[in-house]
């Protein structure tokens, strides 16, 4: 098991101490050193730029990609301006207000359990967590705890939100392959290199979600994309061809930038 620096600072947010890379940075090392194969990942924790020689060789079948609000059971949905919401990050910080969650927001770290845990200990009236993980987790169920689903369009997810990832050498590639979901492999590549046009990591409020408009997949991606700036949340939802999506998605991001401004 390797334990990173993102494991070991668990007391900061990762904005303070150099963002999702932490990570990733020594599996990365181990993968390219040949002490591993291949690496786990969540998708939306992995940097946009990887190490070179390496790549995404895999996509699992995409999860729920919502967020999720969990407070304690037998208590009133904590709406009001005077509750302590838990969440790291700032993309879900600036939606919040406009789901009607009007508390104070402040950061938490660790995995979900841990998180939870401090939930009930009364850190925090509530906790904005990802559905992906709470049902992997088989968490659901909890009755110690109440669940508040936010849709895709009340909050935009982080880009690769709900999919696992698996990181390798780019020349095994092929081994991986047959194993790899195409939806999830088109919809993170895409979602990734809007992210990498748009030079966001853990620093901003940034959201993207791409969707296949057609089962087959083969046709158009409808894209929403959000960000936080100057204290509001800037939106916009566009269509993608399924094929050659980039010069689109130049256009699309230099596009919503200028709005942005």
């Amino acid at each position: 098991m390797i334990r990173t620096k993102g494991d070991r600072i668990a007391d900061r947010p990762l904005r303070e101490f150099g963002g999702k890379a932490v990570f990733v940075a020594e599996i990365e090392d181990a993968i390219r050193a040949g002490e591993i194969d291949c690496a786990v990942h969540s998708a939306k924790d992995m940097p946009t730029e990887l190490a070179a020689g390496l790549s995404i060789v895999c996509a699992l079948p995409r999860e729920d990609v919502r967020d999720v609000l969990v407070w304690r059971a037998g208590e009133e949905l904590p709406r009001s301006s005077a509750a302590v919401i838990g969440t790291g990050s700032l993309r879900r910080s600036a939606q919040l207000a406009g789901c009607g969650i009007e508390g104070r927001c402040v950061s938490v770290r660790g995995n979900v359990p841990t998180r939870l845990e401090k939930l009930s200990c009364g850190a925090y009236d509530g906790l904005v967590l990802a559905a992906a993980g709470l049902k992997r987790l088989h968490l659901l169920d909890e009755a110690a705890y109440r669940f508040h689903y936010f849709s895709e369009e009340e909050m935009v997810p982080a880009g690769g939100q709900a999919i696992i990832a698996v990181e390798g050498r780019e020349d095994e590639a092929a081994f991986f392959a047959p194993l790899s979901d195409a939806s999830a492999m088109r919809e993170l590549a895409v979602e990734r290199g809007i992210l990498r046009r748009m030079d966001a990591g853990c620093h901003e409020a940034v959201g993207v979600l791409a969707r296949s408009v057609d089962a087959g997949g083969e046709g158009k991606m409808r894209v929403r994309l959000m960000r936080g700036a100057h204290g509001r949340v800037f939106r916009t939802t566009a269509q993608l061809p399924a094929g050659d999506w980039e010069p689109c998605a130049d256009e699309l991001v230099r596009k919503f930038l200028a709005e942005v401004g």
